[in-house]
């Protein structure tokens, strides 16, 4: 509105929110203050000698309608904060920082408005039956909770959580987590708090005795940005959503307490402990209810810390993508036990889609790596089947060579004669058994999860050169693979390379990459961000250096320092005699 009145609010008030005009609004019931533009009460006076401002009455009269004409639910009148209860509020925080805050009204009105309300409508509205009240007084109520996990004989990951009362008590419970549900001990002890919470009649005091630390600041410290954000993109955001709504529904007391050496807490730790060991053992998966009661729970995205990013990946939820078939195969050959040659059998554990992707990521891989894993995964290399249905172009996706099969990435990797494969993989084990006596068999799958492979001694302990070096060798060698098929179609028209050319190409590979990382390990010009430590480099290429013997130990300043295997020449007789020269 640009009237005199609110023209002057803005500019010589400085009104700029509703809540900014309420000091205007004291002039009108004070028994000196005149309806005039005369008047001469102290607020008035005040206004006129220190603002600028012309006609004070009309100011306040202008504010007045304002407000008027807002709902009772947005007028500050009817809500005043009270300074006093803002300071009772911080006063009670400080007394139980370990206690479940009550719920609060917004004090701005921009935290009211929220976008993405759709990502609360696939929240489960049927939970479990709750314990019926009693109004008769009880004393608190506290459990143990604990998760763990384990490696089953099939190398998979199962969580379980355990709840602790007290001995011979009926209570006490052991859940296996169901497998749509992260495995992890930390969303195994949530789904047991949960669990513990739903439990227990609402009037009751609660005190919860934890082990992750994350728990206890998930609900105290991380609630209030967690529920702006809609928890989107939060690990566990249905356990803990479901948590924070169950806690708040409640009108006893929750208090959450960290166990320590204390003697009566150890034997609670001891129980929860005991109780998730058990739920490891059990062979089905328990029922985990994560409940919203919409009461208790804001729904979608606060709109005033709303990010770009944040609203990118929630309009993401909820739009429904089917996955590309071609990727769901390819992760098949990663994530499923249905070939005696995949990555399960490999590196003894079943990865799980997530961990996948993660590991294309690796900082172990080089850029060019990354992005060649990432198209690989999602079968967008303009190879084989692509050119299945385009008019003309259907022998592309024909090997020349092979004749008669489709040059897909797995047969360019693993089969083909013309991309030299088997010389690579056949240099890449030479080098490898160098530094680890088992050579994994070579597959689609094992090139695409080599991110994933762990390597460990004797007594369990990470060996991560070994691992690194086994990163490095499969992306690297399948990378030189993919780049000899591409020169040998598009720049030899379907010549393939010598041998001796295969094989230098990627001793050139390996060996620049071993002096990348021997240049990367000077922290003075790379910082901590980009430089590797001399111990890592270190333990990566010892035992694969050629002439190793005559190397003192920390190599790393030396220049020309090679891994063990010559490159190939061309013998004496064949290279050209005769001087060279035109007056020779």
């Amino acid at each position: 509105n640009n009237s005199p009145a609110c023209y002057c609010l803005r500019e010589q008030h400085g009104v700029l929110r509703t809540g900014d005009g309420l000091n205007r609004l004291r002039r009108l019931d004070d028994p000196s203050h005149k309806k005039n533009k005369n008047c001469k009460c102290a607020d008035c006076d005040h206004d006129r000698r220190n603002l600028g401002c012309a006609n004070p009455h009309a100011c306040a009269i202008a504010v007045e309608k304002k407000l008027s004409r807002l709902m009772p639910k947005w007028d500050p009148r009817n809500n005043p904060l009270s300074p006093d209860a803002a300071d009772d509020d911080e006063e009670s925080e400080d007394e139980n920082p370990n206690s479940f805050p009550p719920a609060r009204p917004t004090s701005a009105i921009s935290e009211g408005f929220r976008i993405l309300t759709r990502l609360s409508e696939t929240l489960p509205t049927l939970g479990p039956s709750l314990p019926a009240d009693n109004d008769a007084p009880q004393p608190p109520q506290a459990f143990f909770t604990k998760g763990m996990t384990i490696r089953d004989r099939d190398g998979n990951t199962r969580a379980a959580g355990g709840l602790w009362y007290d001995d011979h008590d009926e209570r006490n419970t052991a859940l296996l987590l169901p497998a749509h549900l992260r495995q992890t001990a930390r969303t195994a002890e949530l789904a047991a708090a949960l669990h513990g919470v739903q439990s227990a009649p609402r009037h009751q005091d609660l005190i919860i005795y934890y082990s992750q630390k994350s728990i206890r600041s998930e609900m105290l410290q991380k609630l209030n940005a967690r529920e702006a954000s809609g928890w989107i993109g939060t690990q566990d955001s249905s356990l803990l959503r479901a948590l924070a709504a169950a806690l708040r529904g409640r009108t006893g007391e929750t208090t959450f307490i960290a166990q320590d050496s204390n003697q009566a807490r150890k034997t609670g730790k001891a129980g929860a402990v005991a109780m998730a060991r058990r739920g490891t053992r059990k062979s089905e998966a328990s029922e985990i209810y994560p409940f919203v009661d919409p009461e208790y729970s804001l729904r979608g995205v606060q709109l005033s810390t709303l990010t770009q990013k944040l609203a990118y990946r929630g309009i993401k939820q909820t739009r429904k993508i089917s996955p590309r078939l071609a990727t769901t195969n390819n992760l098949k050959e990663v994530t499923q036990v249905r070939l005696p040659t995949t990555t399960f059998r490999n590196f003894g554990f079943s990865p799980t889609e997530a961990e996948f992707w993660t590991s294309i990521r690796h900082k172990d891989f080089s850029r060019q790596v990354k992005n060649f894993l990432y198209k690989s995964a999602h079968s967008a290399h303009r190879i084989g089947a692509f050119w299945k249905h385009i008019p003309e172009c259907e022998e592309r996706g024909i090997c020349a060579t092979c004749g008669g099969v489709t040059e897909d990435l797995d047969h360019i990797l693993t089969k083909c004669s013309r991309s030299g494969q088997d010389i690579i993989w056949a240099l890449a084990e030479k080098l490898w058994l160098r530094k680890h006596s088992v050579w994994p068999e070579i597959s689609l799958g094992s090139i695409l999860g080599c991110g994933l492979a762990r390597f460990h001694d004797q007594r369990g302990r990470n060996l991560d050169g070994t691992t690194r070096l086994f990163h490095i060798l499969i992306s690297e060698s399948a990378f030189t693979i993919w780049k000899i098929r591409n020169e040998c179609v598009i720049q030899r028209q379907g010549d393939p390379l010598p041998e001796k050319a295969i094989h230098n190409k990627w001793l050139h590979n390996i060996n620049q990459r071993l002096e990348f990382d021997r240049l990367l390990t000077n922290h003075a010009k790379y910082g901590k961000q980009y430089a590797l430590k001399p111990s890592l480099v270190l333990q990566t290429w010892n035992s694969t250096l050629l002439d190793e013997d005559k190397l003192p130990d920390d190599w790393i300043k030396l220049p020309r320092v090679l891994v063990g295997i010559e490159p190939q020449t061309d013998p004496p007789s064949s290279r050209p005699s005769g001087r060279r020269g035109r007056n020779r």
